[in-house]
C-alpha cells in the first residue's frame, strides 16, 4: 500500500531530486507548525520515526553509500534551528 506522502511517490509526480524533496518536507514541518515531528528530530539518543522518514529521501542509488545518515544529521540541524 503506498501513499501520495511517500517519497517514492513524489518522485514520479514532480521529479524533485532527494535533496530537494527532503527539504521541502522539512519546511512544511515548519510552515505547518507540526512540533512534535522536529521535536522527534532533535533526539539524539533513539532513531524515531521522523529520522527514518528523513531517510527516506536518499535516492535509490545512494543508499549503499551511507548516504541515509547525512540525511538524517541535515533534518536534525534543521529541527535544531528550528527550535524556537
Amino acid at each position: 500500500m503506498s501513499s501520495a506522502t511517500e517519497p517514492e511517490a513524489a518522485m514520479t509526480s514532480d521529479g524533485q531530486t532527494g535533496s530537494a524533496q527532503l527539504v521541502a518536507w522539512l519546511t512544511s514541518l515548519v510552515r505547518n507548525r507540526d512540533y512534535g515531528e522536529l521535536a522527534q528530530l532533535r533526539r539524539t539518543d533513539t532513531k524515531t520515526n521522523a529520522h527514518i522518514r528523513a531517510g527516506w529521501y536518499v535516492p535509490q542509488s545512494d543508499r549503499e553509500t551511507g548516504e541515509r545518515e547525512i540525511y538524517e544529521q541535515v533534518a536534525f540541524l534543521f529541527a535544531l534551528y528550528h527550535r524556537g
